[in-house]
């Protein structure tokens, strides 16, 4: 029990002397206080700016979403072009499942129209 009284004045002791520390002309440290109003002008003022870039962070993350799409759909069709011109490492061969016959040219000895 001495022991734990001990501590306890130890720590009201450090607690005032902060307290005389801040008292006798470090008055530059002790925050001003502000009025209520003033807090909830501030309270708000952080919300609002907090909301705005939520929303704005949306909109650009929308708008990442779109250009990455466009992106696909371009990569995408590109590699279907060039497969079918040439073998693209990487990317199976897709399924036929019929094959046109070419036409028969005909030969023109005749004109159709005079």
């Amino acid at each position: 029990m001495l022991i734990l009284k001990i501590i306890i004045d130890r720590v009201a002791a450090l607690g005032s002397c902060r307290l005389k520390r801040v008292a006798r002309g470090d008055a530059a440290k002790v925050p001003v206080r502000i009025s209520l109003a003033a807090q909830w002008q501030r309270l708000t003022d952080t919300l609002t700016q907090s909301i705005d870039r939520a929303e704005q962070a949306q909109q650009l993350q929308a708008a990442a979403t779109r250009q990455l799409d466009l992106a696909q759909y371009a990569m995408t069709t590109l590699m279907d072009e060039l497969s079918a011109v040439m073998t693209v490492p990487g990317r199976r061969a897709s399924a036929v499942v019929h094959r046109f016959e070419p036409l028969a040219l005909r030969p023109v000895d005749q004109a159709l129209a005079a």
